[in-house]
Parts: C-alpha cells; structure tokens; sequence
C-alpha cells in the first residue's frame, strides 16, 4: 500500500477525535444558550404576571 495512503489512514482517529471535542463543546455551548434563554424567558413571563413595575416601565415605553 502506498505509504502516503497508510500515514493518513493512521492520522485519521486523532482527526476524528479534534472533530469530535469540538462538536462536544459547540454542543455544550448551544444548550447552555437554551437554558439560558428559557430561564430568561420564564422569568419574564413570572415578571409580567406578578404586574412587576420594571416589565410595566419597559412596556410602556
């Protein structure tokens, strides 16, 4: 087999390992992002529902 052809074959799995933790932490980051935005989301909503002043300053102006 050509070695060319035999070095990149063996440097695959530590390239598919790099792809691999990268799309770990992209995905860690994104539902990070979720969870933050329905946390913010439901405090709002609590906010506007309990007639909080600071969401009635915000949407009233």
């Amino acid at each position: 087999m050509d070695p060319e052809i035999q070095e990149r074959i063996a440097a695959r799995p530590a390239e598919l390992d790099g792809l691999e933790e990268q799309l770990v932490k992209q995905l860690a980051e994104v539902r990070a992002e979720r969870v933050w935005q329905r946390m913010s989301d439901q405090l709002a909503n609590e906010r506007a529902q309990a007639g909080s002043p600071v969401v009635r300053w915000r949407v009233g102006q």
